[in-house]
């Protein structure tokens, strides 16, 4: 048997990681909820982010997975059940388990089809312009069937050739409900798909900086809504590398820790501390990505506050009150220099 009997100190530490779960997991599905709906709701705005839509809901299912196990293995800590023991295939279908097998690389792949997204609008702009929305849908699509495909390749392996004598608590890490050969490759997937993302996104900057510099001689060949458009896409390119910054922090560091304990010593009870751990750490990831894009995307918070008061403040509400908040600083900077002024320029008042 490979389960062992946790102490009161280990299930007290546990309760309050598992109760930071629920926390973490409620807070990444009303936010990516909200600022998914906020998209959706405005044709503009579909066409030209199609491709956060994916990201927005695959991290609101990451929420949905760190919720459920959160929930899940806190009621297996409270009913003192940690120590009844279960096969790898009974921790397979735990429902956070069905949630993490797909969320936990799709969380990574999705970054990597961001990047080359963000190439494409800068390679082959005038295209990307004409088939924003269809390029994007057809990058989300291609990526859900290999992850399809990937997910039936570890049910298979698990149910067809993993020992179902091993024996492990309840709470069932994500490490115990897959055959040990492909949770190797679920994590060696995470891994590789956000450092592709993020070294690919290097290449987007180099033929980010050229662009600028041609930008001018083809303003006079665009038309007004493609400059829009462009000026829009740009904004989204620098947002998303400011991501990939927080990507390495939070996602890449972390997982790479994990990979470094499962190669180690896959069969240590340590293994499930630093899954916990690394899951905390990762999921600040998203919620960082959606601080970045209503940060600095005003389109789509004004969509957001819209959506969120029920329409009551609108765009031109937003627009009129970040209006009158610049001129307020504006009177009052006027106000400030006028009363500086004739001490400070007395000689053009006597050369007048």
């Amino acid at each position: 048997m490979n389960a062992t009997n946790m102490t009161d100190a280990e299930k007290g530490d546990l309760t309050i990681k598992f109760s930071i779960y629920i926390v973490q997991g409620v807070t990444l599905i009303s936010i990516n909820l909200a600022i998914f709906l906020a998209i959706i709701r405005r044709p503009t705005l579909r066409k030209q982010y199609s491709i956060l839509c994916g990201l927005f809901v695959t991290n609101g299912l990451m929420g949905c997975a760190t919720l459920s196990a959160g929930v899940g293995r806190l009621i297996v800590l409270l009913t003192n059940t940690t120590d009844e023991f279960v096969g790898t295939q009974d921790c397979m279908w735990k429902i956070w388990n069905l949630f993490f097998i797909w969320t936990d690389p799709m969380s990574a792949i999705i970054l990597l089809v961001i990047s080359t997204d963000r190439l494409l609008a800068l390679s082959i702009p005038i295209r990307y312009y004409k088939a924003a929305g269809k390029l994007g849908n057809y990058q989300l699509a291609a990526s859900h069937v290999f992850m399809a495909c990937s997910v039936i390749t570890g049910w298979t392996a698990t149910l067809l050739w993993t020992d179902n004598e091993k024996q492990y608590s309840k709470i069932c890490w994500s490490s115990e409900s897959m055959n040990s050969s492909y949770f190797i490759y679920h994590t060696w997937l995470r891994i590789i798909a956000a450092l592709l993302s993020v070294l690919l996104f290097f290449v987007v900057v180099v033929l980010m900086r050229i662009r600028v510099k041609k930008a001018a001689p083809m303003r006079n060949l665009s038309q007004q809504n493609i400059t829009v458009f462009s000026k829009r896409q740009l904004r989204f390119t620098v947002s998303m590398g400011i991501s990939c910054l927080f990507t390495c922090i939070f996602y890449i560091f972390p997982i790479c820790v994990e990979l470094y304990t499962v190669i180690v010593d896959s069969e240590s009870q340590t293994l499930g501390f630093v899954t916990t751990y690394s899951l905390i750490i990762s999921n600040l990831s998203p919620i960082s990505n959606v601080i970045i894009v209503f940060h600095r995307h005003v389109d789509i918070r004004r969509s957001l506050l819209s959506l969120i008061s029920c329409g009551t403040i609108s765009s031109t509400h937003v627009s009129a009150t970040l209006q009158a908040i610049v001129t307020t600083v504006r009177t009052a900077q006027r106000l400030r220099t006028s009363t500086v002024a004739p001490s400070t320029r007395p000689h053009r008042s006597i050369s007048r």
